[in-house]
């Protein structure tokens, strides 16, 4: 469970963190991507990293800000360099927000890529959960 000390969050322990996106290399079929990160308190918010993925080779970046149940933040995702989106990485931001006891965060995440060279939004659900503290 997240602790509140000093106004600081903490989010102890490993959590769960997929998102879903439009998979326009499989005709836009719903997929997940999935990751076991850390949340560390870094400057004037928290940094999200990876741990393992259910990729090899991915890595997952993001940064936030808590304000009340509102995450806000920044993201960079570096994909596997023999899977689908071979090696790309992508940036986008996504709000979230975190339930009463601190265990889970929902929310959107929004992004500008290209799709058959032409430039496109894209967004999907984000979440993350408290694995184990």
């Amino acid at each position: 469970m997240a602790l509140l000390t000093n106004e600081i969050l903490k989010f102890p322990g490993t959590w769960r963190c997929r998102y879903w996106f439009p998979n326009t290399k499989r005709g836009d079929v719903e997929t997940v991507s999935e990751y076991t990160v850390q949340i560390d308190k870094h400057d004037d918010g928290y940094v999200i990293h990876s741990i393992r993925s259910d990729v090899p080779n991915a890595h997952l970046e993001a940064r936030f800000t808590v304000d009340g149940s509102l995450i806000t933040g920044t993201f960079m995702e570096n994909t596997s360099p023999s899977g689908d989106w071979e090696g790309m990485t992508y940036k986008g931001a996504f709000q979230l927000i975190m339930n009463d006891d601190h265990t889970q965060m929902t929310g959107l995440w929004v992004a500008a890529g290209y799709n058959n060279g032409k430039p496109k939004t894209f967004t999907g659900r984000w979440e993350l959960a408290l694995i184990k503290a």
